[in-house]
């Protein structure tokens, strides 16, 4: 007897078992591999935006990361200034793909960076980052 065969003789209560199964099993699967993806963020590619490098008013924003922690979402990049710099922060603006801003976070800075000098810089928040399409950053000089 085929599988076809044998599925039409279940009854109703039967059929509705084994759907409930496999969409709990189809579920179960697909948040593991979600975390999996999420948690292996090591090409800088966050829900299908490719976190680059960029270079704005002599400031080179790199390592950039972002990551759920405590339910919340965590940004985290450093910054190398290219010559002396005074930064009070780095405005770090995710915006959807009809260019809305999605949140603005504040990356704070506070100090003069001397030419190949780094800075370490985080910044949380609790938007819904899933519709991200592109990053845009401000230079906030003191």
């Amino acid at each position: 007897m085929n599988l076809l065969n044998r599925i039409k003789e279940l009854n109703f209560k039967q059929k509705a078992i084994g759907i409930g199964v496999f969409a709990f099993v189809l579920v179960s699967l697909s948040t593991i591999l979600f975390k999996v993806t999420f948690s292996t963020n090591t090409l800088n590619v966050f829900y299908g935006y490719e976190l680059k490098n960029v270079e704005i008013d002599n400031v080179i924003i790199s390592s950039i990361n972002i990551k759920e922690e405590d339910s919340l979402m965590k940004y985290e990049a450093e910054i190398n200034a290219k010559d002396d710099i005074n930064i009070s922060y780095i405005n770090i603006i995710f915006k959807d793909d009809q260019n809305n801003e999605i949140v603005k976070l504040l990356g704070y800075v506070g100090s003069t960076l001397k030419s190949g000098e780094k800075k370490h810089i985080e910044a949380l928040t609790d938007a819904d980052l899933s519709k991200v399409k592109t990053v845009e950053y401000e230079v906030i000089k003191s």
